[in-house]
Parts: C-alpha cells; sequence; structure tokens
C-alpha cells in the first residue's frame, strides 16, 4: 500500500477545510446574517411603533382636552341659547338698543326659522333711520349682546344729497337650540 506523502495530506486536508469553510460561509454565516438583519428591521419597526404609541397617546390626550372643552361650551351653549318660543326678549332688547341709540324703527321682521342639525337661524330683519354715528353705536351694541345674535348683512343708504340722516336695513341671525328636534 501505497502512504500518501505528508504535503499531499496536508493538501487534502487544508481543500477540505477550506471546502467547509466555503461551505459553512454560503450555508450557515450569510443566511444567519440574513436573518439577523431581518429581525434587527422588525425590532427597529417596533422600537418605532412604541416611540410613536406614545406620541399619540399624547396627541388623544389633547383631543379629549379639546374634546371636553367643546362638549362644556355646547352644554353652557345650550343652557343659555333660547329657543323659538323666548324671541320676544330678545326682539325687547333689540328695540331697546334702537331706542337707546336714538334710532328710529322703520321695520323690524321675523322670518322664517332655517332648522339646522343642532341648530336654529331666526332670520331677523330691522329698518331703522338715524344719523351714520347712531347706526354705528347701534351695531356695535347689537354685537355686544349677550345672546348668540349675528349680523349676516348691513345695508346703509342716505335719505338725500346733503342729508345726515340715513337709512339702515340691518338683516340679523338669532342662534337658538335645537337639540330636541335632532338625534
Amino acid at each position: 500500500m501505497n502512504i500518501p506523502s505528508r504535503k499531499s495530506r496536508s493538501l487534502v486536508i487544508t481543500v477540505l477545510l477550506a471546502a467547509a469553510s466555503v461551505a459553512y460561509v454560503f450555508f450557515v454565516f450569510l443566511p444567519g446574517q440574513k436573518a439577523i438583519a431581518k429581525l434587527r428591521r422588525e425590532l427597529d419597526e417596533k422600537q418605532q411603533y412604541i416611540v410613536d404609541a406614545d406620541r399619540l397617546a399624547h396627541a388623544i390626550q389633547l383631543a379629549e382636552k379639546d374634546l371636553r372643552r367643546a362638549e362644556d361650551f355646547t352644554t353652557a351653549w345650550r343652557a343659555a341659547a333660547p329657543n323659538d318660543g323666548e324671541l320676544a326678549p330678545i326682539l325687547g332688547r333689540i328695540t331697546g338698543e334702537v331706542e337707546a341709540c336714538g334710532v328710529g324703527i322703520e321695520r323690524l321682521d321675523r322670518r322664517p326659522v332655517k332648522q339646522y342639525e343642532e341648530v336654529g337661524q331666526i332670520p331677523i330683519v330691522l329698518e331703522c333711520e338715524g344719523s351714520f354715528q347712531q347706526i354705528f353705536d347701534l351695531t356695535r351694541r347689537l354685537e355686544a349682546m349677550p345672546q348668540d345674535l349675528w349680523i349676516t348683512s348691513l345695508r346703509i343708504e342716505t335719505q338725500g344729497k346733503n342729508s345726515e340722516s340715513v337709512l339702515a336695513e340691518v338683516a340679523l341671525a338669532v342662534f337658538a337650540d335645537n337639540s330636541e328636534d335632532s338625534d
């Protein structure tokens, strides 16, 4: 029998070790690195989710606080808002403000109510005559009234070329509670 030489045995061992190393790299090490990289990406995503969840929790707390303030405002408004049957005192206050300004009332008309989901809008048209300063004072007083009253339009016309008297048409909207009619 022929005994392989020491050199050839060491070459065979080296080739086998090299082949085992290459096989280890391709079949164990590289797939392991890919799996580790995938696990790191998943870990990063989950850590980012936790960070985002903390931010969302803070945003949710702020939104809940805003919602509570809105609900408090709505409750207070509903308690103070007139309904369609309580329009006479408001018209009385409007008339009082007109008289306090020294303006003469030409016409004061209530228009049909516009019903919305939660509120009703009661349009009122006021025609009055006085000086520009008196009309200006009247609009300031109307806007300062405690009711939910809006001036939706204001038209001012002079009575003549040299007249200091002006005729004003003020369209008002009174907002009333309509929650009993809605869900």
